[in-house]
């Protein structure tokens, strides 16, 4: 378990993959992530997110590594790493986790594939036009206004559409991931770093908190109504 947090902690050996895989920053990094992220929203499956939210946050590699040095990508991936280890033994023995079996109705299913579909791919097109590009980044970096964009506006959508504690804060931490590379380009101070990385523990201890702190005689009733 803790092996993956060893190896994002190496500092030489995240600088390596890195300047191996080069090929994919720009635009190729910041469609895998924004599919990844597409995939946790618009599915909503725990499991699935627990597996590639770990990844998300691997990948935020590419657009930090030009801002900080590697210790501090590092730094700030496992960050990212500790938060879904949280989240993970928090759904451990939640009544939100326990009846794998619940599956939400297909239109249910449906409607929120629908709208992070929709939310995706227009979004994309429109962060993708240089003439739409945020303020303060560099005039070629339309892929990071791709990944902020489309991480805020995802991240929002999973929490207007999240069901359950889990859910929404998986949201939150996907907005605050578009939030805090866009951030990065306005201020790269470690005071502030630190501030975000308290307000990613917070969501996720609260999170933790929410997920446990229903009494077990209202378990059945939270199974039944989880989607």
């Amino acid at each position: 378990m803790l092996l993956p947090f060893a190896t994002i902690m190496n500092v030489d050996a995240l600088t390596n993959l890195i300047e191996r895989f080069d090929i994919l920053q720009g635009v190729p990094i910041a469609l895998l992530m924004v599919g990844l992220a597409f995939i946790i929203v618009g599915f909503n499956e725990r499991r699935l997110t627990l597996v590639l939210l770990p990844i998300i946050y691997v990948l935020t590699a590419f657009p930090y590594y030009a801002l900080f040095s590697p210790l501090f990508v590092s730094a700030k991936i496992f960050t990212g790493l500790f938060c879904c280890l949280i989240l993970a033994v928090a759904l451990k023995n939640s009544p939100y986790f326990s009846d794998v079996s619940a599956i939400p109705p297909r239109a249910v299913m449906l409607r929120r594939m629908g709208i992070a579909l929709i939310v995706t791919v227009v979004l994309t097109l429109l962060a993708s036009r240089p003439a739409l590009l945020l303020p303060i980044l560099p005039e070629t970096a339309v892929y990071l206004n791709i990944i902020i964009l489309l991480f805020i506006a995802l991240g929002v959508a999973g929490i207007w559409l999240g069901k359950n504690p889990f859910s929404s804060s998986v949201g939150l931490l996907l907005f605050m991931i578009g939030f805090e590379i866009y951030h990065a380009h306005i201020d790269q101070s470690p005071r502030t770093q630190l501030i975000l990385a308290a307000v990613n523990f917070f969501v996720v201890l609260l999170t933790s908190f929410l997920l446990n702190s229903k009494p077990s005689s209202q378990r059945s009733t939270l199974q039944k109504s989880v989607s």
